[in-house]
Parts: C-alpha cells; structure tokens; sequence
C-alpha cells in the first residue's frame, strides 16, 4: 500500500479529507450486546480498517453476546489472527453469522466464535497464506519462511475448531491451485460451520379459507374419479 501513501503525501488537506475508507469493522453496540460487521478486506488501508480500534472494542465490552455478520474476501492474516484472540478471551458468548462469503483470513475470525452459522448460500474459503515481497534470493528466503509458519499456524487453528485433522486441513489449504471452496452445506459436513441458515421457500400467501376450499374441491374430484373406476 506504499503507493497510496506516497499519494496521499502528495495531494493537499482537502483533498485527504475527503478520502475515507470502507470499515470492514463496523461495530454497534447496544447494552448486552454487540453487533460486528466483518465486510470488507481486513487490515487493507484502502478498503478497510486495522484491527485495533476492534479488539479494542471487543476487549472493553461487557455485555453478554457478540454477533459477527461475515462477508468478507479475506484480507491480512495477522489483523485477522488479532480479532481472534481477542473474541476468544472475551467472557461474552459469539455468535458468527457467514452471510455471503468467509474467504482466507475471515475463516480465522469466525472461528473464533462459539457457535458457527453459515448461509445455504454463502461459501466458506481456506487457502495458504500470500505475500508480497521484493528483493534478491536471499532476501526471499525470509518471507517464505513467515508463510510457512503462518500456514502453520492458519492450519492448526481450523483443525482445532473443525475436529479435522491437520493434514487434511493442509491438504485443503492447497487444493488444486489455490485453496478449496465451500458451500453452506458442505461448511457444515466438514466442521468449520456448526448449523446451516437454510433459504427461505416461497410464502404461501392464500388465506386459510382459499387453502381449505382448493383443499375439499381436490378431494372431491378425486373420491368422482375413484367411482367412476369401481
């Protein structure tokens, strides 16, 4: 993100004014409980907001329940691993609503809820860590070496709160190319989500008197249709 900062440094106040990220931490509060809207790229300075102002949020909530709304593609694994810890130590009971998707490092912060929700609709995506880094082969061996740890670390934590084993956790974080995706269902078959959001089915809008006349008028036209075969 260097070359939005080297921007901002080059433009006045007033146009640095009116240059505002999306919060992909967006929390409400009310007396015993707290709402948390986990959109957005987590950590990203453009599209979203680092972790601080969040856990610091969560560490000094008192209430009884937090509730996380995930819909995120993901983001930096270490905001991510901040937001986690935080909700893991917090007295309160969290709850994670996956109501579009849980990509990358949002798997990490719903995994640190208590009771895990996903929608028939959304999708759930673990894969191995990325980064970006520039410099000769020495100077890469470093960062590799983060990424392995990281994916380390990534893998253990989804085994713990899924009942997989590692190796398979590690076996899905590569997949084919990159990663493996999740449907809603196949989230909850594997242990990452606990219950499934189902969709909802088409309101049945008939007032009980049409339903009970389609209902008599089908009955009588089937006992005419048994007498005129006996």
């Amino acid at each position: 993100m260097q070359v939005f900062h080297n921007f901002l440094a080059s433009v006045g106040d007033d146009v640095k004014s009116s240059i505002k990220p999306n919060l992909a931490f967006n929390a409400t509060k009310s007396d015993d409980e707290l709402l948390v809207l986990v959109h957005g790229v987590i950590g990203d300075d453009i599209d979203a907001l680092d972790s601080a102002s969040l856990v610091s949020e969560i560490s000094g909530f008192s209430g009884s329940r937090i509730r996380l709304d995930i819909n995120t593609p993901g983001g930096s694994v270490f905001d991510a691993m901040s937001v986690y810890n935080a909700l893991v130590q917090t007295r309160a009971d969290v709850i994670a609503d996956v109501t579009g998707t849980a990509y990358s490092a949002g798997t990490i912060i719903a995994s640190a809820a208590d009771t895990i929700r996903i929608s028939a609709g959304a999708q759930w995506m673990i894969h191995r860590a990325w980064a970006m880094a520039m410099g000769n082969a020495p100077a890469m061996h470093e960062p590799a070496e983060m990424l392995e740890r990281a994916d380390e670390q990534i893998a253990a934590l989804l085994a713990e709160r899924s009942g997989n084993t590692f190796e398979s956790i590690v076996s899905w974080m590569s997949g084919a190319i990159d990663g493996t995706t999740f449907t809603g269902e196949e989230a909850v078959s594997r242990g990452f989500a606990d219950e499934l959001i189902p969709l909802k089915a088409k309101a049945d809008k008939s007032q009980p008197s049409q339903r009970r006349f389609y209902e008599v008028a089908a009955q009588v036209a089937w006992a005419r249709l048994n007498a005129k075969r006996s």
